[in-house]
């Protein structure tokens, strides 16, 4: 038997369930020939993993037929059922009043009610020590990092981080309490993680002028092999900057790069030692820092330009294996002006103060780091708002202090990485330590 204890509504809830001989849990089974029926759902509000009960009839008590949606999409976990009550938490979903439903095995859906959800949101220090410079491996508050120049996520709470200011690649588990050194010898771009989480990509970008790139695989331990000492580009183009950052698309066929001074390119994953040049001459990069992320919503490309204080967006062509670089002109200013500082608003008017990296989330909106601000934004694909969500605008005074996001202070952020639920990794240059926005 399996028993239960839940507490809703200011009162403790105990559940039974226990397994039959035939495998399918004792109490009201689910009849197929008659609806199901729901007459509560409490409680009406909360966050995610709020317990909550439904009630009704008919719902039956084998919980891998039990079906709860909140927001269409968002899947409950279901914890127990008596048929005329089902016991579940509440998943993760977007603020505001959410439409639940309910269904049994094949049964038609129906609405259980609304919830209103309310996001749980927190700034906190992963690993090393804020404006503690070093390169020691070890647990997570003891380990200490030179510059955080690149986030990978390889697995939830299982970061890749290489460093801007040296030439260690070191890998975080946070389930397993350690930071360990995976190379001495690499000063590493921004990663790009395959969509399998199987392999990442990194090229050192020491090497002007050319691009050695090594692949880490799980397989591997995520030990760093070289693929390709260095790069030939169609039509005979040469590389002149450093590649900061690199990512790959939704057909997980090419590596696209972006170098510090503004050229646009990519190489074959089959072939690493060959590439392409897709436009070296409408992205200003001005020799600082560039990140570069595919938005699998609107299938663009946006890059942040640090001296520019702007995200360009990169349009591909229909043809996406064209490497003709007249098809790949689709090139505009997509947010900021030339203007630096912290106003939030529509994304043409906005300003930006040395952007330092972006992200993506599932939804497609842009995370954005603003380094010399010290806060972070968002900005929304649907609306083009830019908000400020974490951090408070203290130009050039950086400081490491956790808590509600919008009272969080950074210290130099100057790279950003989700994992799958949406939660934002956020690597420090001078703080020199990982911190996490989460927003459940």
């Amino acid at each position: 038997c399996y028993v239960g204890l839940f507490f809703v509504g200011g009162c403790n809830v105990f559940f039974t369930a226990c397994k039959s001989d035939d495998s399918v849990p004792a109490g009201e089974k689910y009849d197929a020939s008659k609806p199901i029926t729901v007459t509560n759902l409490m409680p009406d509000s909360g966050g995610i993993r709020t317990q909550f009960i439904i009630e009704g009839s008919n719902f039956g008590s084998d919980v891998s037929k039990i079906h709860v949606t909140f927001n269409g999409d968002r899947k409950a976990v279901i914890v127990g059922s008596n048929g005329t009550s089902i016991y579940g938490l509440v998943p993760k979903e977007p603020r505001g009043n959410n439409l639940v439903n309910v269904s049994v095995d094949k049964s038609d859906t129906i609405k259980a009610g609304t919830f209103a959800y309310t996001p749980k949101e927190l700034v906190s220090t992963v690993a090393g020590k804020g404006g503690t410079v070093g390169a020691i491996d070890g647990t997570l508050a003891n380990a200490r990092f030179n510059c955080i120049g690149g986030i990978g996520i390889l697995a939830d709470n299982l970061l890749l981080v290489t460093e801007s200011h040296s030439t260690n690649i070191r890998l975080i588990s946070v389930d397993e309490n350690a930071v360990t050194t995976l190379s001495t010898g690499i000063k590493g771009s921004e990663p790009s993680v395959l969509d399998d989480k199987s392999a990442a990509y990194v090229v050192d970008r020491s090497a002007v002028g050319k691009m050695p790139i090594y692949i880490l695989r799980k397989s591997d331990l995520w030990t760093p092999k070289k693929v390709a000492n260095n790069v030939t580009f169609v039509g005979g183009e040469t590389l002149k900057g450093e590649i900061w950052t690199t990512c790959l698309d939704d057909t997980q066929k090419y590596l696209y790069f972006m170098s510090s001074v503004g050229e646009f390119g990519r190489v074959s994953l089959d072939n690493p030692t060959r590439g392409q040049m897709l436009n070296n001459t409408l992205i200003p990069g001005g020799g600082k820092w560039v990140s570069l992320r595919y938005n699998k919503v609107d299938g663009n490309f946006y890059v942040s330009v640090q001296n520019r204080n702007q995200i360009y967006q990169i349009h591909p062509p229909v043809n996406r294996d064209s490497s003709s670089q007249s098809d790949w002109m689709g090139v505009i200013a997509y947010a900021g002006t030339s203007f630096s500082g912290g106003q939030d608003g529509p994304k043409d008017n906005a300003t930006f103060y040395n952007i330092g990296g972006l992200d993506i989330d599932s939804r497609g909106d842009l995370y954005i780091v603003d380094s010399y601000s010290m806060i972070v934004r968002k900005l929304e694909l649907s609306s083009g708002i830019v908000s400020t969500i974490a951090g408070i605008y203290k130009p050039n005074s950086g400081a490491d202090i956790d808590g509600e996001p919008l009272e969080s202070q950074f210290n130099w952020p100057y790279i950003i990485s989700h994992d799958s639920e949406d939660n934002f990794f956020i690597g420090e240059r001078w703080g020199a330590c990982i911190r996490k926005l989460a927003i459940e």
